[in-house]
């Protein structure tokens, strides 16, 4: 049995995983001066009831916990045939370098090709070269940068290819 599981978040969860979220991407605001007066959409300053919007409007979530404790979640956004984009993917702190955010990041990969798509992307703060150098050791690849003159950061856009297993056919 893996240590850690994954299983969908429901409703009952989304206010435990809306205080995971602040708490695990606190830190970060704090490293870099981020604020909610600066950056009022930061995940560390999102509002209580967002999940539920999102559910809503059709986006994935996942839960990864630990026995009965949640340590980490993530979103999954289908953007078209082809495109997810990873939204909110984070693990508590303590948790951190126990191989939670790779395990929820290889599951988005195996969702996305479950689901017949070629490519995830993600969009975030350009400057935390720690979390955009994960990314990169785990398949990403930087596609661009964009400055917005709402953020006191620049925002990386990264992307990676999904294998998609072939389906294979009885007739020639």
């Amino acid at each position: 049995m893996p240590k850690y599981q994954i299983a969908p978040a429901k409703q009952e969860h989304y206010a435990i995983c809306e205080e995971l979220i602040r708490k695990s991407f606190a830190p970060v605001a704090v490293q870099f001066g981020i604020t909610p007066e600066n950056a009022p959409t930061y995940p560390a300053f999102l509002p209580d009831g967002e999940l539920g919007k999102d559910a809503k409007d059709g986006k994935e979530m996942y839960i990864l916990s630990q026995k009965d404790k949640i340590i980490g979640f993530i979103q999954i956004v289908v953007i078209d045939n082809t495109v997810i984009d990873l939204a909110k993917l984070c693990v508590l702190p303590e948790y951190r370098r126990k191989g939670c955010g790779k395990q929820l990041l290889d599951f988005a990969k195996k969702r996305a090709a479950d689901m017949g798509r070629r490519k995830l992307t993600l969009g975030m703060m350009d400057q935390d070269l720690k979390l955009k150098n994960w990314y990169i050791k785990n398949g990403f690849t930087q596609t661009g940068v964009r400055i917005y003159a709402t953020l006191p950061f620049a925002v990386g856009f990264l992307e990676c290819p999904v294998s998609v297993s072939p389906v294979f056919s009885l007739f020639p």
